[in-house]
Order: structure tokens, then C-alpha cells, then sequence
């Protein structure tokens, strides 16, 4: 089992990881929405996913 600080450094770096990832994909998402390709109702539910997606991976940083 680690110390206190290789679980904050793993938190950490988690945490970075999830935030990068839903931000660029959001952005993503965007531009395509902004070309037409995505409708609004199609967009929301993608977004929630993504959430969840963001969410779950912080959880990863609780299994130290």
C-alpha cells in the first residue's frame, strides 16, 4: 500500500486526465454540432455520457 503522497500524486494526475479529456472532447463535439452534424437532443445525451465517462475515471483514483 502507498503513502498518503503517491495517492495524492495518483489522484492528481487522474484528475487532470479527466478534466483534458472531457474538455477536448467537448470541444470537439461542439465544432461538429456547429457544422450541423449533430442535433441538439443528440448532442444533450452525448454530453451526459461524457459525464458519466469523466466521472467514472476519477473514481479509478479511489482504488489506491
Amino acid at each position: 500500500m502507498g503513502d498518503g503522497s503517491e495517492i495524492g500524486q495518483k489522484m492528481l494526475r487522474t484528475a487532470k486526465q479527466s478534466i483534458l479529456f472531457g474538455l477536448g472532447t467537448s470541444f470537439v463535439m461542439m465544432a461538429v454540432a456547429a457544422m450541423g452534424y449533430i442535433q441538439p437532443a443528440e448532442g444533450a445525451i452525448m454530453q451526459e455520457v461524457l459525464d458519466v465517462a469523466v466521472i467514472l475515471n476519477a473514481l479509478r483514483a479511489r482504488k489506491a
